[in-house]
């Protein structure tokens, strides 16, 4: 075999043997010769003194020291040598001195000193040192692994173990990489596909499997888009085409201080009295959907110039983030509470109100447009948040169901969006049947208005969705309480009206 050399910071034979002495323990009562001395202090087995074999500090078992490693001398005093050291363990093993021996002759090595612990060769056995029991705080709480440990009684507990999809933190079980927002949708870095934020059954968000885009397409903000194509007929002067759409061409050169881009032309802008939130009230009102670009422009010219800019800034955040959702109205609210919340709140305002009130607010409007940017500018910024976060949900997952048959399916499908909107149990409120035994007692609007605002959301949605159908399906005859009203709400309201018993 090869000689290995091993160069190690020499000890003194002096120093060693004063170590050994300070260490060791008396040898075992009628054990002779013994080889295997155990610390009491640390508890590490090395050989006694006067053996002539080495010991394994661990398992404590015997055995020859190696013959082919030699303690080399280190520099001392920038590049002079120590040489009193040990010698090399190969004289050792070879019949020589053993490690005791290797010390000064006077060390008093060869007999065992008074008090070391010597260990016979056949005792010696694995090492089982318990790990201490450290007592804890009763109700502190901490994680092992992917469990949740409670302390009971100054002993840890098991409490929980964390399911698919979480991760023990801090002593709770929490959700694993969540994605940012629901239903948000963005491209794989990549590859053309895109990825959709869900939530999963554990109340988590977290990616889906991401959707490929067609051949030939890229994904641009979300979106798997084809390759330009030409717009027919063919674009005016102040429009260019995109994607197929004739849009308004910007302007070039850019326009100068005090001048806006208008249709692709430069223009001293033109300013009014309106404020940004009635000039999102004129767009939504005035101008049919999408948005004429001729129409929108008058409204904005309405505004005052700060409206103006603030409204401005607000289209810009909306096309840059949430364009994807523009026929998904509930899911481009979310967006636009997510990813342009600041902007909103500088446009329409922002109060106190939170999910439930503004649910309530919204149910009164009857697609007003100036009573829906009221609501929202009663909501705060995380009121809108989480009153769209559940919207989203419900057109996912209860589609088609109105009433308490909506409500119900969102308590069960939607239930952490439903629980952060409403509260954990139903809240409190007269229902849709309660609503109408109020209102049967009014004699006018308001005090119906008033029997309406004591109902539960549910009961408040539930009146809502009746009347809307009555007016749609059958205001001809309801409203001059013909006859006909009742057979035209049986074969055309008969749901909403059954969800309200």
């Amino acid at each position: 075999m090869p000689r290995r050399f091993l160069r190690m910071v020499p000890v003194p034979a002096r120093a060693l043997a004063l170590l050994l002495l300070g260490a060791c323990a008396s040898p075992m009562t009628g054990t002779s010769s013994p080889v295997v001395c155990k610390d009491p202090q640390t508890g590490a087995c090395l050989a006694c003194p006067g053996a002539k074999l080495c010991v394994d500090p661990v398992t404590c078992v015997p055995h020859e020291c190696a013959k082919d490693i030699v303690f080399a001398a280190t520099p001392k005093d920038g590049g002079a040598t120590e040489t009193a050291g040990l010698d090399t363990v190969a004289d050792a093993g070879d019949g020589g001195a053993g490690l005791g021996d290797s010390a000064a002759p006077d060390a008093g090595l060869k007999d065992t000193p008074a008090g070391m612990d010597a260990i016979p060769i056949d005792a010696v056995g694995p090492l089982d040192v318990p790990a201490p029991d450290v007592p804890c705080a009763p109700g502190f709480k901490k994680c092992l692994g992917n469990t949740v440990q409670s302390c009971d009684t100054g002993t840890w507990k098991l409490e929980s173990v964390c399911g698919t999809g979480l991760l023990c933190q801090d002593g709770a079980c929490v959700c694993a990489n969540p994605c940012p927002a629901l239903n948000l949708v963005e491209c794989m870095p990549g590859i053309p596909a895109t990825r959709t934020c869900n939530l999963t059954p554990a109340g988590c968000l977290a990616w889906a499997l991401p959707i490929a885009c067609k051949p030939g397409e890229s994904c641009q903000l979300g979106q798997c888009k084809a390759p330009p194509v030409p717009c027919e007929p063919v674009c005016g002067d102040a429009q260019v085409c995109a994607q197929g759409l004739c849009v308004a061409k910007a302007c070039n050169p850019a326009c100068a201080g005090g001048e806006t881009c208008q249709l692709g032309q430069c223009k001293t802008p033109t300013t009014g009295t309106l404020g940004c939130g009635q000039i999102t009230a004129c767009v939504s009102g005035q101008c049919a959907p999408p948005a004429d670009a001729t129409c929108k422009l008058a409204c904005v010219q309405k505004g005052t110039a700060n409206a103006q800019a603030q409204f401005t800034t607000l289209q810009e955040c909306v096309q840059a983030t949430c364009k994807a959702f523009a026929a998904k109205p509930n899911e481009a609210m979310f967006c636009i509470y997510s990813q342009c919340g600041q902007a909103q709140a500088a446009c329409l305002g922002a109060g106190p109100g939170d999910c439930a009130g503004l649910n309530t607010c919204l149910n009164d409007c009857a697609n007003s447009p100036v009573c829906v940017n009221d609501c929202h500018a009663q909501a705060s910024i995380a009121g809108g948040k989480d009153f769209y976060a559940l919207m989203t949900c419900v057109d996912d997952k209860c589609a088609g169901l109105a009433g308490d048959a909506q409500v119900q399916c969102a308590g069960s499908q939607c239930k952490g969006a439903f629980d952060k909107c409403f509260g954990a149990s139903a809240p409190k409120g007269l229902s849709c049947q309660q609503i109408l035994q109020c209102a049967a007692g009014c004699g006018d609007k308001a005090c119906a208005a008033a029997c309406k605002q004591k109902g539960s959301p549910q009961g408040q949605a539930a009146i809502t969705a009746m009347v809307a159908c009555m007016d749609q399906k059958c205001g001809s005859f309801c409203a001059q309480q013909t006859p006909q009203c009742d057979t035209c709400l049986a074969d055309w309201c008969g749901p909403q009206f059954a969800a309200c018993n």
